[in-house]
């Protein structure tokens, strides 16, 4: 099995310290500011234990414990930094490849000293204050940052992979064949049976801590797009529903799947041939609802006004199809559906959705098997339905075969 994370392995213990005879059980440890107090840690061991940890964010319990060679207790010197607040554990069982990562910690507010009336310097020992808000001439705003863990495996050897607890996606492969899938409690969704037959699994859990189940069920999908988009390859079963994201969250998925995929591919996972550029970019959306201007066919022709919003379309075989320059509401209500909002995110990503502030707009055509379906995306909810649209001097509704 190979595992990787983002950046660059820990150089720290390079030369490690081999002699710790300075270390006494008996004793509780220095009482110094910025150093945990245990036994086992002195300064140098908290050095190169935080050293591990540093270059790339995270590392395995394992991995710390090797560069503390001839240490009589190296285990619980990183757990008593754990213990201290400086660093944290995933969640579940200790094992060597439990990962220890740094703390998120919130940005510090910047401080400004006070000066005394009249001017001058602070008189000493002042406090600080904060600063005032930013000026409305600044914009500003804090990315959501989920980062790949990636652990590629074979089949026989599953039972190896790291113990984990929470959130992750993960990718099966046989063949050609690609299954997405997530779990929102570990490893134990992974090991279940229905990955059998398969030659690799491709696992994608998150250093930051911030995979939330919602989140995973994002990159689920947008594992599932990748299956569909990939020359030579197929999605086993149908396209995840996904979850409804913000703008910032689904961006974050995305960039989290795609240097997932990337790592994964190093890492011997597969996907051969697939560029960089591919796995950034990925699929416009679900293959069979995007369609090119030149392709779109004759039809019967319908239009809706609702809800603020203009769209026009065209229906041919069963097939509907809404038009580019069609409007597209802003705003969903709860009941619409994952479903859109995955939609509406996938083709905003892509351009296919253009935001013009008070609404969207469609630069290409988009295709969806019944009118309603249609409506339900254009207007954001399930509010007028097949009955929203009308041609003809008529609706789809008057056109339908009428029971007796």
């Amino acid at each position: 099995m190979a595992e990787t994370n983002v950046g660059a392995s820990a150089s720290a213990g390079k030369h490690a310290r081999t002699s710790f005879h300075t270390l006494d059980h008996t004793q509780k440890g220095l009482d110094i500011e910025g150093l945990a107090r245990h036994w086992a840690v002195d300064y140098d061991v908290q050095i190169r234990i935080m050293g591990s940890v540093f270059d790339t964010g995270s590392a395995a319990i394992g991995d710390i414990i090797a560069e503390l060679p001839g240490h009589p207790a190296p285990a619980a010197a990183v757990m008593a930094l754990v213990d201290a607040g400086f660093l944290k554990r995933e969640p579940g069982p200790i094992t060597p490849h439990t990962r220890i990562s740094l703390p998120l910690v919130d940005r510090p507010e910047p401080l400004v000293l006070e000066a005394p009336a009249g001017g001058g310097a602070p008189p000493a020992g002042k406090k600080g204050k904060k600063v005032a808000p930013l000026p409305e001439t600044v914009a500003e705003i804090e990315s959501r940052r989920v980062a790949p863990i990636v652990s590629v495996v074979k089949l026989e050897d599953l039972l190896d992979l790291p113990r984990f607890e929470g959130p992750a996606v993960y990718l099966g492969l046989k063949g050609k064949i690609l299954y997405p899938g997530r779990t929102d409690k570990g490893w134990p969704r992974i090991a279940a049976p229905h990955l059998k037959g398969y030659d690799k699994v491709a696992v994608l859990r998150d250093a930051s801590g911030q995979l939330t189940p919602r989140l995973a069920a994002v990159a689920e999908r947008i594992l599932g797009l990748h299956a569909q988009a990939l020359r030579g390859y197929r999605l086993a079963g149908s396209l995840p529903i996904g979850s409804p994201v913000g703008r910032e969250e689904y961006i974050a998925a995305r960039l989290f799947v795609a240097e997932g995929l990337i790592l994964a591919q190093r890492l011997g996972f597969g996907l051969a041939g697939v560029s960089d550029q591919d796995f950034m970019t990925g699929a416009r959306g679900p293959l069979d609802q995007c369609l090119d201007v030149d392709a779109i066919p004759e039809g019967d022709e319908y239009h809706l006004y609702a809800c603020g919003v203009e769209a026009r379309a065209v229906v041919s075989d069963g097939d509907w199809i809404v038009l580019p320059g069609s409007e597209v509401r802003k705003k969903l209500t709860p009941t619409v559906g994952a479903v859109v909002n995955s939609l509406r995110q996938e083709w905003l990503f892509s351009g296919v959705l253009k935001d013009e502030g008070a609404r969207y707009r469609l630069t290409e055509p988009v295709v969806f098997n019944t009118g309603t379906a249609a409506a339900n995306f254009v207007l954001g909810s399930k509010g007028p339905n097949l009955a929203a649209w009308s041609g003809d001097g008529s609706s789809p509704l008057e056109r339908m075969p009428q029971t007796p």
